[in-house]
C-alpha cells in the first residue's frame, strides 16, 4: 500500500487478494460452476451437444410428453403438381379463361404476346429508319487479328481539347496528377502577381519607425 495510515474501504480479511489472483483459479477446483438454479435461466451461446436450446423464459416451463400438436392426414390425389396445374388444357376452357380476363382494363390495353402502344410518335433520324451508332464489322476484324486492338488499343492516349479539359476540371476537379490546383483568380484587379508575390498582406509600420 502506498498510504499504510489510510484504512481502505469495505470489509479488511486477512487475504491481500490481486485482480489477478481473483481471476485465476487452483487446478483441483478450477473455475466456479454456474449454481444450477441459475443455470437455467442462462442463454449461452456455447450449446451443449444433444442439449435442446431453449429459451430462458420457459424454463420452468413443463416440457408436454408425447408427440407434439396434431397429426393431418391429406386426401388421396393432392399432390404439388395438381395445384400448380391451373392453366386449362382444352380449347373452350382457354376460352373461357379468356373471356373472364376481357373484365380487366389491363387485358384490353396490353392483351398477352403484345406490347402497350402508348401513341407515341419518334420524330425521323431517331433510329427509326436507321439505328443508331456506326457500322464497326467486328466479326471481320477478328477474322483479320485485329480484335485485340480494339480490346488494347495501341494508338496512345487520344489528348482532349483544352475546351474539354477545362470543363472538366470545373465539374468533376479532374487535374492531372502533381497538377497545381489554380482557381483563376483576377489578380490584375487587386494590383499582386502572383508570379512575384509570395506571403501575406504588409504590415503598417509602428510608430517609432520600426516595422
Amino acid at each position: 500500500m502506498t498510504s499504510p495510515q489510510i484504512l481502505p474501504a469495505g470489509v479488511v480479511t486477512s487475504y491481500h487478494d490481486s485482480a489477478k489472483e481473483c481471476l485465476s483459479w487452483a487446478a483441483p477446483e478450477g473455475r466456479p460452476v454456474t449454481p444450477p438454479k441459475q443455470r437455467k435461466y442462462r442463454q449461452s451461446t456455447v450449446h451443449e451437444p444433444g442439449k435442446v436450446f431453449r429459451h430462458y423464459g420457459c424454463a420452468d416451463d413443463p416440457v408436454p410428453t408425447g408427440i407434439f400438436g396434431a397429426p393431418s392426414y391429406s386426401a388421396p390425389g393432392e399432390s404439388v403438381a395438381a395445384f400448380m396445374k391451373s392453366y386449362p388444357d382444352s380449347e373452350v376452357a382457354r376460352w373461357k379463361l379468356d373471356r373472364s380476363e376481357d373484365i380487366y382494363a389491363s387485358s384490353r390495353r396490353e392483351p398477352l404476346g403484345t406490347g402497350y402502344q402508348r401513341g407515341h410518335v419518334i420524330p425521323p433520324g431517331m433510329g427509326t429508319a436507321k439505328p443508331f451508332g456506326m457500322t464497326y464489322d467486328a466479326i471481320a476484324k477478328d477474322k483479320a487479328g485485329q480484335a485485340r486492338a480494339v480490346v488494347f488499343p495501341v494508338d496512345g492516349v487520344v489528348e482532349e481539347e483544352e475546351a474539354v479539359r477545362a470543363m472538366y476540371l470545373r465539374s468533376h476537379a479532374a487535374y492531372a496528377p502533381g497538377e497545381q490546383r489554380r482557381r483563376d483568380y483576377q489578380w490584375d484587379k487587386a494590383g499582386v502577381d502572383p508570379a512575384t508575390k509570395r506571403g501575406s498582406a504588409q504590415r503598417p509600420a509602428r510608430r517609432g519607425g520600426r516595422g
